[in-house]
């Protein structure tokens, strides 16, 4: 969603509480990172406000948490917070300390990092710690093997948590393409990614989402064509969850799918786990039916 309509959905909420009443408690929304513990005290403000150091916008929605702390509002004007360049109309949460957490930069910034590097970020959204230090935002400039106005993510102290490849490279046991996007944990031990587009693992052609398993083999994987294993052929979109040794130990695959009558689409999704020599151990399907008829079929 964009700011513009964020903030347009906030007039229209504005307008319809011409007092500036209180409105129910609920969790703020959040962008790109995990949320704000907790409900916030909501109210549409009535004209522009001065909330916990930010100046927030008329006709928007703020919310405060039980203390009394803003947690979110839209910021009436650029604005200087915790020294980072907001924009007008930025949408803006806060920690409980009272810090930024994310909101829309009106210009490039830089980031001092832990190891004394830094990090250059696009003038759009942005996640920091209660401490002040990236956690995520959109690339600026170069910086290592992460490509450039993509996401790049950081751990508590700058070890990268995820970013996408500006050229080819390892991960773990497998060779991936420019433009997967790969994450790590806080040891830096390769825990997965998403490619850009397929490649062949294990034997295997694969797309999409990926993980890996402690040895860096692929663990589960999404099949990019039919592939026949454990003595079951699956379609192109399967998921599979693999074994050190390679031997399949799940999967899951639409294996059914059709109309009804009037059009409305059903489909049988079928879950199996197997044994190291590939029998079936456990197998079983949940049917879906949609009950929304084509055009062409309502009266």
């Amino acid at each position: 969603m964009t700011r513009a309509l964020r903030t347009a959905l906030a007039v229209l909420a504005g307008a319809a509480s011409a007092h500036a009443d209180a409105l129910p408690d609920a969790r703020v929304f959040c962008e790109v990172t995990p949320c704000l513990q907790g409900t916030a005290h909501r109210r549409v403000l009535a004209k522009d406000e001065t909330v916990g150091g930010a100046r927030c916008k008329h006709g928007t929605e703020v919310g405060t948490d039980d203390a009394g702390h803003v947690m979110n509002c839209t910021l009436a004007g650029a604005q200087t917070l915790d020294a980072l360049p907001a924009a007008a109309d930025a949408y803006t949460l806060f920690h409980p300390n009272g810090r930024v957490y994310q909101t829309h930069l009106a210009t490039p910034h830089e980031f001092a990092m832990p190891d004394g590097s830094t990090t250059s970020c696009d003038a759009e959204v942005v996640a920091v710690y209660d401490d002040g230090s990236l956690y995520w935002c959109e690339l600026h400039a170069a910086r290592g093997v992460a490509r450039v106005h993509a996401a790049i993510m950081f751990y508590p102290g700058g070890k990268p948590m995820g970013l996408t490849l500006d050229a080819a490279g390892t991960l773990g046991a497998l060779q991936v393409p420019a433009g997967t996007a790969v994450q790590w944990d806080a040891s830096g031990t390769a825990l997965g990614g998403e490619l850009p587009s397929p490649i062949t693992a294990r034997g295997l052609s694969i797309r999409g989402e990926f993980t890996l398993l402690p040895s860096g083999q692929v663990g589960s994987v999404v099949l990019a064509a039919e592939t026949t294993l454990a003595h079951t052929k699956f379609p192109a979109g399967a998921e599979l969850q693999l074994r050190d040794d390679g031997s399949l130990e799940r999967a899951k695959w639409i294996s059914a799918r059709g109309f009804m009558i009037h059009g409305e689409e059903w489909e049988d999704t079928t879950t199996a786990s197997y044994d190291a020599t590939g029998h079936t151990t456990s197998s079983y399907t949940t049917h879906y039916q949609s009950n929304v008829r084509p055009e062409k079929y309502k009266p």
